[in-house]
């Protein structure tokens, strides 16, 4: 039994060096981002979370719906946004340019000084089950449309469900 010890003493080493120099590549990263649901009480105010944020480093947040409150909050913080369409409204951004229009317009245009980065059509759309499957990409497209006319880059993405594979 005493010659495995030196192969686990290896295996032990490689484990916690292979460890070690992964946690230096996230560290090197330096991108660190959060998951900003506004959906529950005694919530701290938008102004305090992006204080928060900031203070710890955080460069990056998901707000899962525009929440205007939030938005002027993130006004030159230079945090890094990814503003999603709610669910609810996938079908009417598909079927309809001038709301994404109008939604670009009231949500994205009307807070210049927001750094977003992304626009996700959707959170987790359990897809081909859900009902607005079918409406993902004509509002991606809508969306895209909209910001281009706008002059705008910003890329629009969507964020699927895994629980189908």
């Amino acid at each position: 039994m005493r010659t495995m010890e030196p192969i686990i003493l290896f295996y032990k080493i490689s484990f916690f060096a292979a460890l070690l120099i992964s946690s230096n590549i996230f560290v090197e990263a330096g991108n660190v981002g959060v998951n900003y649901g506004r959906q529950g009480n005694n919530l701290p105010s938008p102004s305090a979370v992006v204080s928060l944020l900031r203070s710890r480093n955080v460069d990056r947040i998901r707000l899962f719906s525009p929440d205007w409150d939030v938005l002027n909050a993130l006004r030159g913080s230079g945090i890094g946004v990814v503003l999603c369409v709610p669910n609810r409204d996938i079908q009417r951004m598909g079927n309809d340019p001038d709301f994404a229009g109008n939604w670009i317009w009231n949500n994205v245009l009307s807070f210049g000084d927001v750094q977003f980065r992304y626009i996700s059509v959707g959170n987790e759309v359990n897809i081909p089950y859900a009902g607005e499957s079918n409406h993902i990409l004509p509002a991606m497209r809508n969306l895209h449309n909209a910001l281009r006319a706008a002059g705008k880059t910003t890329p629009v993405t969507t964020t699927i469900s895994f629980g189908g594979l």
